[in-house]
């Protein structure tokens, strides 16, 4: 939840590329069959969400730090014969009512590497007519950019793979 604070800020303060901004990342979405959860059973997902019938699905980078940083639902999931760590599935309050989102840890550590490592190589400002100065473009230094974000990263898991 600290590395969504910290995207969603460099984002909004334009301290990543346009490029990487408009970035989806890669999840799963999981309809709701039953009532809307409510703060008594929020963590019991499989009684709201139909969780065998995923479908994969793309969110904005913002939309992924607002489903982790005002996260209503909110249950680790993990493999259940070594109790490592896969992802989590989450729903906003807002979204709650609609479904849910499974985001794979590859996926956040894919993200979290490439804001790490991105390398800003020109920012373009323009003044308004109010007279205020504005960021109009930030983009990377051209050999720097992939744009793939991907589901589950052989980097993000090998550490996983390797036990």
């Amino acid at each position: 939840m600290t590395s969504a604070y910290a995207i969603r800020r460099l984002n909004e303060a334009r301290k990543i590329s346009d490029a990487l901004a408009k970035t989806r990342v890669p999840v799963l979405r999981y309809e709701r069959i039953g009532s809307i959860p409510d703060i008594w059973d929020r963590y019991e997902i499989w009684e709201h969400y139909d969780l065998e019938n995923g479908v994969r699905d793309h969110i904005t980078i913002p939309h992924l730090c607002n489903q982790l940083i005002h996260s209503f639902v909110w249950a680790i999931n993990a493999t259940e014969d070594t109790n490592l760590f896969v992802g989590v599935y989450v729903a906003s309050e807002n979204e709650r009512a609609k479904h849910l989102y499974f985001v794979p840890v590859g996926s956040v550590i894919d993200l979290c590497r490439k804001v790490a490592s991105e390398d800003i190589g020109e920012v373009q400002y323009q003044r308004g007519t109010d007279g205020v100065m504005r960021i109009v473009s930030v983009k990377v230094m051209e050999e720097d950019y992939d744009d793939s974000i991907q589901m589950l990263s052989p980097h993000a898991t090998a550490h996983y793979q390797e036990q």
